[in-house]
């Protein structure tokens, strides 16, 4: 037969409980001060010490883009530029945002219809540039 003493003082299990670490918490607890979290709404918590609220699963705004700035996709294929030199024309950004923009705008280029080829006696002159990037293939091609 095990007998635990404790005192009686407020709030006591609320510490207590912050030393088992090793079990999973079933409750929510909030990441200010450690109290129960309420529901405010679909993705809106509350703390219920300090009522500080915050969001979960925070989605971003707006409609996608649709005109993507091609001044990254030049430097990078046609100036040989790396991505890491990018990172001096956009600052506070990481190298990994740099490297996302770059393959959205790649995907958005390659997406794009390309231009209508008028009909006649003319000669098409067709450069491209293939490489991997994100273990996918990309062609890259010009009309002149």
């Amino acid at each position: 037969m095990l007998i635990l003493i404790y005192p009686a003082i407020a709030g006591y299990f609320r510490s207590f409980q912050a030393q088992f670490t090793c079990m999973t918490t079933i409750h929510a607890k909030s990441p200010c001060c450690g109290a129960l979290v309420r529901r405010r709404g679909g993705r809106r918590r509350q703390c219920a010490h300090c009522k500080h609220t915050w969001s979960i699963r925070k989605k971003k705004y707006g409609r996608k883009r649709i005109r993507h700035t091609r001044t990254l996709l030049k430097r990078v294929l046609i100036d040989w530029h790396t991505l890491k030199q990018e990172q001096r024309n956009f600052h506070g950004l990481q190298p990994g945002s740099i490297a996302a923009r770059f393959a959205r705008v790649l995907s958005a280029y390659v997406v794009a219809q390309p231009p209508q080829i008028p009909k006649g006696p003319y000669t098409l002159i067709v450069d491209g540039v293939y490489f991997k990037f994100k273990l996918k293939e990309w062609c890259c091609t010009s009309w002149l």
